[in-house]
């Protein structure tokens, strides 16, 4: 007993001989798992963070665990519900009214945007106030109509943000106002 505990004291003895004031601390603990790290104490945060960095939970399968971002999300946040009802409009294709809406203001305010700049190297790039005159006649129907199903979209935002949990899917849409939507088109032309 006595030759192993005198063997146990010499390894002891030649650590710390070995190490310089403050070289354990330097050093820090060396962990298969965690990497190295400054402390006992840090030793189990570390692995933990070590283990999420690899890929933590994706890497979780079996019957009883099905792991959904979006819904453990949505619990925490305490709209379950809300989630649940989008998720199934999502699945089945379904659209809520301000999406529809929007996608189709997006779609034709990027083709008049295109007719617009057209029309305006056609002309020759005239100055950008002569032009908003001369153009006024040409576009002012169209954007007159997007103006009103810009409004008819930010009704329905706000519509469906109230059935879905006070937030709207989409964002809402800036007025289409002759001279502002003009100089927005030709601003995007090089």
């Amino acid at each position: 007993m006595m030759n192993s505990l005198r063997g146990h004291r010499s390894a002891a003895f030649r650590l710390f001989s070995t190490v310089r004031p403050g070289g354990l601390k330097d050093r820090g603990i060396n962990d298969s798992k965690a990497g190295v790290v400054e402390a006992t104490a840090n030793v189990a945060e570390a692995k933990m963070q070590r283990w999420l960095k690899d890929g933590g939970a994706e890497n979780l399968t079996g019957p009883a665990y099905k792991h959904d971002r979006h819904k453990d999300a949505a619990t925490a946040l305490g709209v379950g519900d809300t989630y649940r009802s989008i998720k199934i409009l999502a699945d089945n294709n379904i659209r809520p009214l301000s999406v529809e809406r929007w996608m189709e203001v997006d779609k034709l305010w990027r083709e008049l945007k295109m007719e617009i700049q057209q029309d305006w190297m056609e002309r020759g790039r005239p100055p950008l106030g002569a032009y908003v005159l001369n153009a006024e006649n040409k576009f002012r129907a169209r954007i007159d109509d997007l103006d009103r199903k810009a409004k008819a979209t930010n009704s329905a935002a706000i519509s469906d943000g109230l059935k879905f949990g006070g937030s709207s899917p989409v964002k809402h849409v800036a007025p289409f106002k002759l001279e502002t939507r003009i100089r927005e088109a030709l601003l995007e032309v090089n």
